[in-house]
């Protein structure tokens, strides 16, 4: 029979798994290539991942990612997008400092971002091509702001379409549409015409961009908006990421997808 002082002493000399530092890992293969990182990250940044690994796995299965041998996959990204990624959520520095991304890695960290909902990555990642955006030209900053809904790019795109002394190119009025180009045409015009005399000069700089794309401005903006990060409640899963988790991982995932793994890191 254990007595008191047996337990007590038991409980003395084993271990405890620290609280903070004792991470599970989870291994993901995107494309051909592996990757074995912690599930920490994944978890408190991610309203997608934060729900996915709240779910139970189906009865008699093992749960994807638990090994090399039975990896999480992510279809329709790439390995290289992954691993831009990975360099902001594990850098392999040990200074807390924003590690150093080429243009292109900042944008593989803006499109899965945007797709997994990593929002405060999201921010980071628009604020960190902030300059390379205003080196392009209205219809790219156009097209790119419309793809991963940056209000701020499509504002800024088609602010200098509008205002810009160069006419409005076949192709441009093919990418926005006919109405479109019409309703800058006639801005344009009201511009012109407008507080003229002879001390002043006619200039497209006078278009109201504001009443012009109002309609567009507002989608911009609301789009924009869902993406607003708030500091994260670990221990409570949102309703989007719940919606949003079968859609995009896919909808033979939704039993098992999220198994909470033990608080012990998967053998490999």
């Amino acid at each position: 029979m254990t007595s008191e002082s047996d337990i007590a002493r038991d409980e003395a000399t084993n271990p405890t798994r620290d609280p903070d530092y004792y991470l599970a890992t989870v291994v993901f293969q995107v494309e051909n290539s592996i990757f074995n990182v912690p599930r920490f990250q994944f978890e408190r940044s991610s309203e997608i991942f934060a729900t996915t690994f709240t779910l139970p796995p189906a009865d008699g299965t093992k749960p994807e990612g638990s090994s090399p041998h039975n990896p999480f996959k992510l279809e329709g990204i790439s390995s290289a997008d992954f691993r831009a990624l990975l360099k902001l959520l594990y850098p392999l520095t040990c200074l807390p400092k924003t590690p150093t991304l080429t243009k292109d890695e900042w944008m593989s960290v803006l499109k899965l971002a945007t797709l997994y909902r990593f929002l405060e990555l999201r921010e980071l990642a628009i604020q960190e091509l902030a300059t390379h955006a205003q080196s392009l030209d209205c219809m790219q900053r156009v097209a790119l702001g419309k793809q991963y809904d940056v209000a701020a790019w499509i504002r800024s795109g088609y602010t200098d379409l509008a205002r810009r002394d160069a006419p409005i190119s076949l192709e441009e009025s093919s990418t926005i549409g006919w109405e479109l180009t019409l309703r800058i045409y006639q801005a344009r015009e009201v511009a012109l015409r407008t507080g003229y005399s002879r001390y002043s000069v006619p200039n497209v700089q006078n278009v109201d961009v504001e009443a012009l794309f109002q309609k567009e401005f507002r989608a911009a903006d609301s789009a924009s908006a869902a993406y607003k990060f708030v500091e994260p409640n670990p221990l409570a899963p949102t309703m989007i990421g719940i919606q949003m988790q079968t859609s995009i991982l896919g909808a033979g995932r939704s039993r098992w997808a999220g198994f909470q793994y033990p608080d012990f890191a998967p053998p490999t």
